[in-house]
């Protein structure tokens, strides 16, 4: 019995270190490995991997990452977007 685990944690390990590697090399050759598109922007209807700029959201983007840059914290922004 005691081998059976020893085999099953390597097995774990071992498909662990590929899943790591292929997300590694996906991210180095700039590919997404995501469903969903981050907010602002869409998914080119040609190509899964690439996105263009939502312009409807665009400005709101924009906009937090000007306050951002201000040095303006996360709850003070969503304080601000709530307002408006």
């Amino acid at each position: 019995m005691p081998f059976k685990n020893l085999f099953n944690e390597w097995y774990v390990r071992d498909s662990s270190r590929k899943v790591r590697a292929v997300l590694k090399a996906k991210a180095e050759r700039g590919e997404r490995f995501g469903t969903r598109a981050p907010y602002g922007y869409q998914k080119e209807e040609n190509s899964s991997q690439k996105l263009i700029v939502d312009e409807g959201t665009a400005a709101i983007v924009r906009r937090i990452s000007a306050m951002c840059a201000a040095g303006i914290g996360p709850s003070q922004i969503a304080r601000k977007l709530r307002e408006k």
